[in-house]
């Protein structure tokens, strides 16, 4: 959607940025936060961050629009075409409800009250819940479901749905959908910043579908044919039908992770015989690098902005495992090791 922005210089939005990385949830406030304890000692510790962690159900849900509302309090300080980039960004919250929204109409012997869970942002359509939910039927249901672009063609999406009940699949094409839409906006970005916002995209399309071939090759084991449906086009170093040719090869972990590129085989080959989140870890650590590299950039000030988005991804995540991490009782050496840029 269309934002009033300031167009504020770009030294002035380095400073900004990285003054507000300064105050943000990383090393020693993240090691105080794993190192809580207990559940009240962990709210505590959040309020200082302006986070309320007194309610489980309301938790992440007020993180996700603690995370929405610093971005766009950013974006409405850019020129255009990057106000449209973090636009794009912040529509990832959108689609997330759109899969929330389908999982409660296909599946509705879940019983929870959705409005808990889904996170509506001012500058994205409301979901009309009760009617979503009543639809009669699945023509209903899409004249109901909003849309922030024509050209998404959800209702495709969800008719597909209604045929096959795979849900999976459905969540997959939702994801193509913002990343198709996040990449063709990095690529308007302006020429002092495009490149790295397009890369950046690119590489965070490669580690998506990276770990959605881990996941298969350790939880999985679908078809091939069925896995093809799965990738998101247009990554960094990895093509569709070199993911797929992985899948059938069928070699089990640590075969398939020498079939990939030297950079995410050098990455993950340590974690070979490991637990499989420890894979995601490393590879959610090595997008962190790259970004965190072009946001302490000092001699190209812009490229901060194009960082400080997949930055405060990452603040939300770290926040979010500890969260649960508290709550489960998990050992704090153990949440380290879910950390992201630690």
């Amino acid at each position: 959607m269309p934002v009033l922005a300031t167009n504020a210089s770009h030294d002035f939005l380095f400073a900004k940025l990285h003054g507000m990385w300064a105050n943000a949830v990383k090393g020693e406030a993240l090691q105080r936060l794993t190192s809580s304890g207990t559940t009240e000692n962990l709210i505590r510790e959040l309020r200082n961050f302006g986070l309320d962690a007194s309610s489980r159900s309301a938790f992440h849900k007020n993180l996700i629009l603690r995370e929405m509302k610093q971005l766009g309090a950013i974006q409405a300080q850019l020129d255009d075409a990057t106000a449209l980039f973090y636009g794009a960004l912040i529509d990832r919250v959108f689609y997330d409800d759109v899969k929330t929204v389908l999982h409660y109409f296909f599946f509705p012997e879940n019983k929870t009250d959705i409005n808990y869970l889904l996170v509506e942002l001012p500058q994205h359509p409301a979901f009309p819940v009760d009617e979503l939910l009543q639809a009669p039927n699945i023509e209903a249901f899409v004249r109901h479901l909003p849309v922030v672009d024509p050209e998404d063609h959800l209702d495709d999406i969800v008719r597909q749905l209604d045929r096959d009940h795979d849900m999976m699949t459905a969540e997959c094409q939702i994801d193509k959908v913002h990343y198709r839409d996040l990449l063709r906006l990095a690529g308007r970005t302006p020429l002092d910043i495009r490149r790295e916002a397009v890369q950046a995209v690119r590489r965070n399309i490669d580690i998506i579908n990276v770990t959605i071939l881990l996941r298969d090759v350790y939880l999985y084991h679908f078809e091939p044919e069925k896995m093809a449906g799965y990738w998101i086009d247009d990554g960094e170093q990895l093509k569709p039908e070199d993911l797929t040719a992985l899948v059938a090869a069928n070699g089990g972990v640590a075969r398939t992770i020498h079939g990939l590129p030297k950079d995410f085989r050098e990455l993950l080959e340590p974690f070979a015989a490991a637990e499989l989140y420890l894979c995601e870890n490393a590879l959610w650590n090595y997008l962190y690098r790259y970004v965190y590299s072009l946001f302490r950039d000092y001699n190209r000030p812009a490229l901060s902005i194009v960082a400080y988005p997949f930055l405060l991804r990452f603040e939300t995540l770290n926040i979010g495992r500890v969260y649960e991490g508290v709550h489960f009782a998990i050992p704090p050496r153990d949440m380290q090791d879910m950390m992201i840029g630690v």
